[in-house]
């Protein structure tokens, strides 16, 4: 019962076209848990570092629909990346949230980079929520959890 829908918002917007199909698709679509994932960050500024001025959304209109589909479709978890350093969490609304996962590479420059991470995710139904679980990649040691609502 889960819709994963990978977004390509790789030139730092999505376009109309993808989400006018992607519209119509979640309008179609039945199944109760959802979740989108894309490599661009939606949303920005949750740390001060370079989050703040060279990734995100070139569009705010588009990362404003993207809010507005997640809310209206029943659709929890926004999974992004390229922001390196990552392991942030958006409490976007009352049941939608964006999480911004860290490069799997180790890469230390001014405390900016990522330490190296890879993750699992888990879906829950009966404590309704989405858990991200991250690890570290040189040890697998695993790290507090995020959870989201379902």
């Amino acid at each position: 019962p889960l819709s994963i829908y990978k977004l390509d918002n790789s030139t730092r917007i999505y376009g109309r076209a993808q989400l006018d199909y992607l519209e119509t698709a979640l309008a179609m679509d039945s199944n109760p848990y959802k979740i989108f994932i894309t490599h661009i960050n939606n949303t920005t500024g949750g740390v001060p570092d370079q989050s703040l001025f060279i990734t995100g959304m070139a569009d705010i209109a588009e990362r404003n629909r993207i809010c507005r589909l997640m809310d209206q479709h029943g659709v929890s978890l926004l999974l992004t990346g390229h922001h390196h350093k990552g392991n942030i969490a958006y409490r976007l609304g009352e049941h939608y949230s964006e999480f911004n996962a860290a490069a799997l590479h180790r890469r230390d420059f001014m405390g900016i980079e990522s330490e190296g991470y890879w993750y699992t995710v888990e879906i829950i139904p009966e404590d309704g929520i989405i858990r991200v679980i991250p690890y570290y990649a040189e040890t697998g040691e695993a790290l507090d959890a995020y959870e989201f609502p379902l």
